[in-house]
């Protein structure tokens, strides 16, 4: 092996060493916020964490992006799921709900079945799904349309069932104005792009905040004593 191709060896090892010790690093993350204590459901912090996390890596990807000559930064879509996820996890340990958080997870044996980008279930029941879209300006004109044909999908086989829709930002697309489930069932997290916002301004970015939706996790959810019933 030559000189040179063990440079080049030595500098992706470094490298490719920091990408592995990123899921070892959220772990640490998990487990620190968790021992914290209950999550806190009042205030905007989780929202507000959420937005930071998805500043760096919009800043990160920008970063990458000029270097490197790319058109497009990565998708933002499986980062932000992985987000509400990860404080959807924060949530149940901490509060000790006894749920079984999953992404992408069939709502049932069957291979056309709804696949939500998040369900919560209660032993073998879904209780709750969210579908998280950074923004809705592609589908501007049939997002309702389309959200409402998987909820009644998902409301088919659990009539209990919640469903809502977590939108990261009303740029490019308008928002959701006054509409009468805003707040309820339908969520805009951040009035900007994330990377438009200041590490400092995070909390005053909130637009609507997602612990909201975890209250109603919460509530239609959690049954101290005996098994759920849908």
């Amino acid at each position: 092996m030559s000189k040179v191709s063990k440079s080049i060896y030595s500098a992706e090892r470094s490298y490719s060493k920091a990408l592995q010790d990123l899921p070892e690093k959220l772990k640490k993350t998990l487990i620190k916020i968790t021992r914290l204590g209950k999550l806190s459901l009042n205030g905007k912090t989780v929202s507000a964490a959420i937005i930071l996390r998805m500043r760096g890596y919009y800043l990160s990807q920008h970063a990458v992006k000029k270097l490197l000559g790319k058109r497009y930064i990565g998708a933002a879509s499986d980062v932000f799921v992985e987000s509400v996820l990860f404080y959807l996890q924060v949530l149940n340990a901490s509060h000790k709900l006894g749920f079984n958080i999953h992404s992408e997870k069939q709502i049932q044996r069957k291979k056309s079945a709804l696949r939500p980008d998040i369900s919560v279930w209660k032993e073998d029941k879904v209780i709750a799904m969210i579908e998280c879209k950074t923004q809705l300006g592609w589908n501007r004109n049939n997002w309702e349309k389309d959200y409402l044909k998987r909820k009644r999908e998902l409301n088919k086989i659990y009539p209990n069932a919640k469903s809502f829709l977590l939108v990261m930002t009303p740029v490019n697309w308008g928002g959701f104005g006054r509409h009468r489930k805003l707040g309820g069932e339908y969520f805009v997290l951040s009035k900007e792009w994330p990377d438009k916002v200041s590490q400092n301004a995070v909390e005053r970015a909130v637009l609507t905040p997602i612990e909201r939706l975890f209250k109603q996790i919460v509530k239609v959810g959690y049954r101290k004593r005996g098994k759920w019933k849908n």
